[in-house]
């Protein structure tokens, strides 16, 4: 039988671990406790900040709707969508000054490039990502176990999904941040962190993420009976989330704008609204989960089915301990399930009758190797795949940011894009203010973002609509381009012809490989495989060209303020 300790003993192990022996030693207990906190930050951290400056964007709504506003907030100009516009209203600005005010302050103490700023903001996502893993991961081992803590470490590490949410300027990203907390908090029934966290990802970033906490609306109401605490912070929530949302929206739309509110309505009680920019069927999901979190992704829906097998042949009860509810506890659900996996050993009246089942209970408990390994192939396969083939427009742009001090004195310089103008990264790749961007027409026909007005926000000065149609009025005339980013893929037509092959107006100032979706094979456009993945796929070329009589053109602005020539139909 094991000793117990005397309640004096109890007292010195636990000055043991406050203080050193001497000088030299430390002791081990801290040691470990600083190792617990320390390493899992690290490697989570690491992770993000490899994804910080590596994963391109790849969606324009994250570049014309968070991007182009901070970039407003910091340089006064810059790109406003229809949703900005202040007869819709769809967007609330605190989310964007939170991220622009900090960056607006750091360019104001140091005379940085803009570049750098948007790799600023990048990283600081990144911090953010990781804090709230760090804190997510830290409940899980405590309450659940130590070893489903370690599995979701590895899984949150080399998952794709992660790789690009992580640092996105999304409210999905934020929200997904909030996750981590709502659920941390939740496992640690710190409920009024977990109510608050629900509201700032509701107001703050997207309404709909408030159905992640109705599960915790009912565990504290029903289930725990703290219905004055409930009530108690959802108030302290509204008081000191939507408050200043609605203040601050209303000062710079000029009315009284509830955005979360718009939002909702656009989304759900207008004719056009839930469909016009595109729905998927729901196998679209399916393959974009097995895509971000491919073996993982699998095993979170087998968790539900092993959790009621178990309990049918170990004789277990389910435990409540066990919570799914959105994308980043896919993860979770994975490692509950690997852990499962290990843990259920046949019962001891079904091993009698199949013998053969005595291999299986020694095998279980090396079975998360074999797919962590696939696992860990799978994730940086993919997250390869997505640096190496569609990493060009950035690549592109950057290469225009560095390379500008080369070029003559001008007024102003003007970069235009037709056909890729949902691949601009932002106005954080333009050198300085001399230089802008410009929509040439193409065959798109689809609402282009206009431009904020250099007064002030409520001014509408192009024409916008809340139904994705064209406007004439967001295109600029070809004549006044400088530079053009196109991507050559040896299909053209009237309105997008290949430019490069124009060598009488266009040299070729940079060119950079980019995946040819077409033409490349689904397998290798959706896995990178080394030594011969390159002999298998079809690249496009993307090209930055410079007008070749760039010094003969006149660089003096045609009007103050907007496109300095609109295209004449």
């Amino acid at each position: 039988m094991a000793s117990k300790l005397t309640p004096k003993v109890k007292k010195e192990s636990k000055k043991l671990k406050l203080k050193k022996t001497d000088k030299t030693d430390t002791v081990v207990l801290e040691k470990d406790w600083f190792m617990r906190f320390d390493a899992p930050l690290k490697i989570i951290l690491t992770a993000r900040f490899f994804a910080a400056f590596l994963v391109h964007i790849s969606d324009c709504d994250e570049t014309f709707n968070y991007w182009e506003p901070t970039h407003y907030f910091v340089f006064n100009s810059g790109f406003q969508t229809w949703e900005y516009a202040p007869p819709y209203a769809l967007r609330s600005y605190l989310y964007i000054l939170i991220h622009a005010v900090p960056v607006y302050l750091y360019k104001a103490l140091f005379n940085t490039r803009k570049i750098m700023l948007f790799y600023l903001i990048r990283c600081v996502l990144a911090l953010l990502s990781s804090l709230c893993e760090l804190y997510f991961y830290k409940a899980i081992s405590k309450k659940i176990s130590s070893t489903v803590s370690n599995y979701y470490l590895f899984i949150t590490v080399f998952s794709p999904g992660m790789f690009i949410a992580s640092t996105a300027y999304l409210p999905s990203s934020f929200s997904m941040y909030m996750t981590f907390l709502i659920i941390g908090a939740w496992l640690n029934k710190n409920y009024e962190l977990a109510i608050f966290t629900t509201a700032l990802s509701t107001f703050l970033s997207w309404p709909f993420s408030c159905l992640i906490g109705l599960p915790l609306a009912c565990d504290i109401t029903f289930r725990n009976k703290k219905y004055l605490l409930f009530i108690k912070w959802c108030l302290i929530s509204l008081g000191t989330i939507l408050v200043y949302q609605v203040a601050t929206d209303s000062y710079f739309y000029g009315k009284l704008v509830i955005a979360p509110f718009n939002i909702v309505y656009y989304n759900i009680f207008t004719s056009h609204g839930p469909d016009l920019y595109g729905t998927e069927h729901w196998s679209f999901y399916i393959l974009n989960g097995i895509l971000n979190f491919n073996v993982v992704f699998i095993l979170s829906l087998m968790a539900p089915i092993a959790i009621v097998l178990r309990m049918i042949l170990t004789k277990i009860g389910i435990e409540e301990r066990f919570l799914f509810p959105v994308y980043p506890l896919i993860q979770l659900a994975s490692s509950i399930l690997l852990e499962y996996i290990k843990d259920m050993n046949f019962h001891s009246s079904v091993i009698h009758r199949f013998t053969f089942l005595k291999l299986y209970n020694k095998l279980i408990d090396n079975a998360y190797i074999p797919f962590l390994f696939v696992f860990l192939l799978m994730g940086l396969s993919r997250s390869t795949l997505l640096v190496k083939a569609y990493h060009a427009p950035i690549d592109t742009y950057t290469q225009l940011s560095n390379d500008y001090l080369t070029l003559p004195e001008s007024d102003v310089i003007n970069v235009c894009v037709g056909k890729e103008w949902h691949r601009y990264p932002s106005s954080f790749f333009l050198p300085n203010d001399r230089w802008k961007m410009h929509f040439i027409r193409s065959e798109f026909r689809g609402l282009l973002p206009g431009r904020f007005s250099s007064e002030s926000l409520y001014k509408v000065e192009e024409n916008y609509n809340d139904q994705n149609k064209e406007e004439l009025d967001k295109y600029s005339d070809i004549r006044l381009c400088h530079f053009l980013v196109d991507l050559n893929n040896n299909q053209s037509s009237e309105l997008e012809p290949n430019y490069s092959e124009n060598n009488l107006q266009w040299a070729i100032w940079k060119s950079i490989p980019f995946l040819d979706t077409k033409k490349t094979p689904l397998l290798y456009r959706t896995f990178y495989f080394p030594f011969f993945w390159e002999e298998n796929v079809k690249f496009s070329s993307y090209n930055l060209l410079m007008r070749n009589d760039f010094n003969k053109m006149n660089t003096k602005p045609l009007t103050e303020n907007g496109p300095p020539m609109h295209y004449v139909f």
